[in-house]
């Protein structure tokens, strides 16, 4: 789909538009009932859901740049590691209330982690179009299987999602560290357009240690936790995020605890 920003003239604020063709398999529908559930903490609150001609569309809480944006206006085109260890205990705590409410994203990258525009020391969740629950409506957790197709983006993809398998908490995990790692070094090895799906599993795999090594070695120890979690395992996320804060108490040169962007 396509994205516009646009002027709500009953609250004079701008929003963000997303179009999509009607004719087509709603994803904004999904989206719109995932942000229902989320209720605008960890995500952008919807404004509204409605259809105008050929278009479906969704209005949405205008939100500010992404983290990809800021990682390519940063000097050496990385975050700071201090701004990558307060950044990591935020989003493991906001992926810790997005799994609470039942829903896997599908597709954390640095293009769909954003800042709010009114506190740029909070960051948000965006685009839910491909993301599914791992609770079925019975209040169960989802059974091993495996699916027809694979959704989400295949550089940040969990091995296990890339190899077909039902994705659940787990897989939104390993994401999340290949999307701090590539913000903490400006790259992945398997950053190539050229390579099948097959290939970049491959080196994943290869890469496994060499990837977090210019980062402190939590990273590389987490995303060892998360692809050594069962199936059905709830991940430990405020161990986590506790154990990268106190990394981060450690290592801070500056005392305002702001991250690089709020504090310039």
């Amino acid at each position: 789909g396509m994205v516009y920003t646009a002027l709500d003239r009953y609250r004079g604020d701008r929003v963000a538009i997303k179009l999509e063709a009607i004719d087509r398999l709603s994803s904004l529908q999904i989206e719109a009932k995932r942000l229902e559930q989320l209720g605008g903490s960890i995500a952008p609150s919807c404004r509204k859901l409605g259809t105008d001609k050929d278009f479906r569309y969704i209005a949405l809480e205008l939100l500010g740049p992404t983290l990809n944006t800021m990682r390519r206006l940063s000097p050496n085109r990385c975050l700071n590691t201090e701004t990558l260890l307060r950044l990591t205990s935020k989003l493991l705590r906001a992926l810790e209330q997005l799994h609470a409410c039942g829903i896997v994203h599908q597709d954390l990258k640095p293009d769909n982690i954003v800042i709010d525009a009114a506190n740029p020391d909070v960051v948000k969740f965006i685009d839910f179009g491909v993301s599914t629950t791992y609770i079925t409506p019975q209040g169960q957790h989802v059974q091993p299987g495996t699916v027809r197709c694979v959704a989400g983006t295949p550089f940040y993809s969990s091995l296990k999602s890339q190899g077909g398998s039902i994705p659940t908490r787990r897989d939104d995990l390993e994401s999340l560290v290949y999307t701090l790692v590539h913000l903490g070094c400006g790259s992945l090895p398997w950053f190539d357009s050229n390579l099948t799906a097959q290939q970049i599993t491959t080196l994943k795999v290869q890469h496994s240690d060499a990837i977090c090594r210019y980062l402190p070695p939590e990273f590389g120890q987490l995303l060892g936790y998360a692809r050594g979690l069962r199936f059905d395992q709830k991940p430990d996320y405020k161990h986590w995020a506790t154990v990268f804060d106190q990394r981060y108490a450690v290592l801070q040169r500056s005392h305002d605890g702001l991250m690089q962007w709020a504090a310039q």
